[in-house]
């Protein structure tokens, strides 16, 4: 049973310029852009006053998931009505990650993830990350 019930998921390209380089935090300058970042919404829910977002970031060389859960039911759970989360993917593991999520080589590996594991079905894409048989990097605040 989701968690929210009203999901959407959707395609967003944008070039943008960092001035920090650490993975939690870009900071866009209006200079000239630097590289391009694909972002696609995996979950966008709503349900009263719990929410839900999930953003899958193609970027020079990794995949990041960044989550976020806002809402009396997070409060409930961790005494504090904010939870966030992110996964961090070296590419250099594309292979095994492809394996591990059974996409195919010839296949666009964003929009594999996107088809798989939106909406709902975001929760198999977590589970099968936190048993990879390659190093991620997770991190979690509450």
């Amino acid at each position: 049973m989701p968690l929210l019930s009203h999901t959407y998921s959707g395609v967003f390209d944008a070039s943008i310029k960092t001035t920090n380089r650490s993975w939690g935090s870009h900071r866009v300058t209006p200079s000239s852009y630097s590289y391009c970042v694909r972002r696609t919404v995996l979950v966008a829910e709503i349900d009263g006053s719990n929410r839900r977002h999930v953003d899958l970031f193609l970027d020079q060389g990794s995949i990041r998931i960044e989550g976020q859960d806002i809402g009396l039911s997070v409060e409930d759970f961790w005494g504090s009505d904010e939870y966030e989360w992110a996964w961090k993917i070296d590419l250099t593991n594309e292979a095994a990650l492809r394996e591990l999520l059974a996409i195919a080589p010839s296949e666009n590996l964003v929009n594999g993830i996107v088809s798989r594991y939106s909406g709902d079905d975001y929760y198999k894409l977590s589970q099968l990350l936190s048993k990879a048989p390659f190093e991620t990097n997770f991190w979690s605040h509450a």
